[in-house]
C-alpha cells in the first residue's frame, strides 16, 4: 500500500514538473522527451520567444543538426513563421553557423530558396557573404536565383567579395567548407 502511495506521489510530481516547464525550457534543455510530449499536448512548436524568434530558427543560428531533424520532423515550418528582420530558418542558417547538412533539410522540408528578408537579402546572399562553398553550391542547385538584389541593389556576389571571413567564422562552421574566392568563382559563373 505505501509504495503504491509513493509510486503516485513520484508520477504526479513527475508529470506535473514535465507539464510546467514551457516547450521553450524544454528546447532549451534539450530535453527533447519533455518537449515532444509537450508538443502532443499542444505546445506551438513554431511559437516565437521575444526576439520574435522560432525555435526552429535559434536551432539553425547555432548549427544544432539534432535539434534542427527533432523540430522539423515535429511539424516546425521552414519558412513561417518569420523574425523581426523577416528572415526564415534558411536565412538564418546562411547568415549564421548552419552548414549544408541542416540547409538540406530545411530544403527538403520545403524551405524557400529564394525568400527575401525586409532588408531584399536571401539565403544565397548570406551563404556567399559566409563563403560558404557548400551551402551556395546547394542553394544553387535547388534553384535559389544568383541575380536576385537586395534592397540596395547588391547581389550574391557583392555579398561575397565584401564578406570579411575570420578565423571565427571558419572553425564556428563546422559543417562546410569556407572558401571566399571559390564562392566568387562559383557565383561569377552561375547563370
Amino acid at each position: 500500500m505505501i509504495y503504491r502511495l509513493y509510486l503516485t506521489t513520484f508520477l504526479i510530481a513527475l508529470s506535473t514538473s514535465v507539464f510546467s516547464q514551457t516547450l521553450k525550457d524544454a528546447l532549451d534543455k534539450k530535453d527533447t522527451v519533455a518537449a515532444l510530449k509537450l508538443i502532443k499536448a499542444g505546445g506551438d512548436i513554431n511559437a516565437v520567444d521575444n526576439n520574435g524568434t522560432s525555435p526552429l530558427m535559434n536551432a539553425c543560428r547555432w548549427g544544432d543538426e539534432p535539434m534542427v531533424y527533432f523540430l522539423l520532423v515535429n511539424g516546425a515550418t521552414p519558412d513561417k513563421p518569420r523574425s523581426a528582420k523577416g528572415r526564415t530558418a534558411l536565412i538564418v542558417a546562411c547568415a549564421y553557423y548552419s552548414g549544408k547538412t541542416i540547409c538540406g533539410l530545411l530544403i527538403d522540408k520545403g524551405a524557400d530558396v529564394n525568400a527575401v528578408t525586409n532588408a531584399g537579402e536571401t539565403a544565397l546572399m548570406y551563404a556567399a557573404q559566409n563563403a560558404k562553398v557548400d551551402v551556395v553550391m546547394l542553394l544553387l542547385k535547388k534553384g535559389a536565383d544568383p541575380k536576385l538584389k537586395d534592397n540596395a541593389g547588391k547581389t550574391a556576389l557583392d555579398y561575397a567579395r565584401s564578406g570579411e571571413i575570420t578565423d571565427y567564422v571558419i572553425k564556428s562552421n563546422k559543417d562546410t567548407r569556407i572558401d571566399k574566392l571559390e564562392v566568387i568563382k562559383i557565383l561569377e559563373g552561375a547563370k
